[in-house]
């Protein structure tokens, strides 16, 4: 092989090595509760009575990524179990990612992993036994949720699991690099575990086949986990408030003026509205549920949809 041949070859293996680099990915959870930060000492309101958690546990599951264009990557048999109190770091694995466009998960532990024996585990693992425990028995296999908590005086329990209820989700990302590899940052607002639910008098639900069981489920689904917005100047993003909100009809924006370009976006990073301000926005047309909105490029804040 001559000096230009093997140069060549250096060069293409060079190449080839770097596409293929093995970059540690993980995400990371900001645990909030009604757009506050979630802590287990703090009193929040919901539906007009003093909330207070203990606990609000629960696994996470069935990671697929895709990145890098379009690439997909499935990461098998990879269980988290978050604690809302306890750390907000997740390791996703060394994977062959450089950019991540979309995340799909799920909240619980899937059926293939649901109904083993937790202590062949190592203590340390996720689905071993944990304490308070996370396993209901070997035919129903874990919690996918536990919530503990005091509505006023009233004790509120949601302890959700159940293999029908193994809900996917999927969220539109900008992942993020820094000197630890690539991550890609959630928030997670738990106050909407109990939209539609009703704890005034206290809620004790412990089943896979309750309505509140599978609506708590379905939350955690759907409302409760948003990416969250990075690179935004919160000088004006401070500025903006809007009200009512929750809205069934119409809101109005303070701070910007007749004219700003008001986009909301779904929490999957869709575009559901577009519009030129002018004194109100109407927001009918949205299905309910939560809503990210910008003004001219600039995100304000979370949007509840209500009917």
């Amino acid at each position: 092989m001559n000096i230009k041949k093997l140069v060549l070859f250096v060069l293409g293996l060079g190449f080839g090595l770097n596409s293929i680099a093995q970059t540690d990915v993980r995400i990371t959870i900001d645990h909030s509760f009604n757009g506050s930060s979630a802590s287990a000492d703090q009193v929040y309101i919901i539906q007009e009575s003093a909330f207070e958690y203990d606990r609000i546990q629960y696994y996470l599951s069935g990671f697929t990524i895709i990145h890098d264009g379009g690439q997909v990557t499935t990461i098998d048999d990879l269980v988290i179990l978050v604690d809302s109190d306890h750390g907000n770091t997740y390791e996703l694995g060394s994977l062959p990612v450089s950019n991540i466009e979309n995340i799909t998960f799920s909240v619980g532990v899937p059926e293939h992993l649901n109904h083993l024996d937790p202590s062949t585990y190592e203590l340390n693992h996720p689905l071993a036994h944990q304490n308070p425990s996370m396993h209901w028995g070997w035919t129903s296999g874990y919690r996918f949720l536990c919530v503990d908590a005091t509505s006023g005086l009233d004790m509120v329990q949601i302890h959700a699991l159940g293999d029908a209820h193994y809900y996917s989700q999927s969220h539109v990302v900008n992942s993020q690099t820094d000197s630890e590899g690539v991550f890609v940052e959630f928030t997670a607002d738990y106050g909407q575990i109990f939209d539609g639910l009703n704890v005034i008098g206290g809620l004790f639900e412990h089943s896979e086949t309750s309505d509140p069981i599978i609506k708590a489920l379905e939350n955690m689904q759907n409302l409760v986990f948003y990416p969250t917005v990075t690179g935004i100047d919160e000088s004006i993003e401070e500025a903006f408030t809007m009200y009512p909100n929750p809205a069934s009809s119409d809101i109005r924006i303070s701070g910007a003026k007749n004219g700003d370009l008001v986009t909301v976006y779904d929490l999957g990073g869709r575009l559901v509205l577009s519009h030129m301000l002018n004194s109100s926005i109407d927001v009918r047309s949205l299905e309910e549920g939560v809503y990210i909105v910008s003004i001219d490029g600039y995100s304000s804040s979370r949007l509840v949809v209500t009917k």
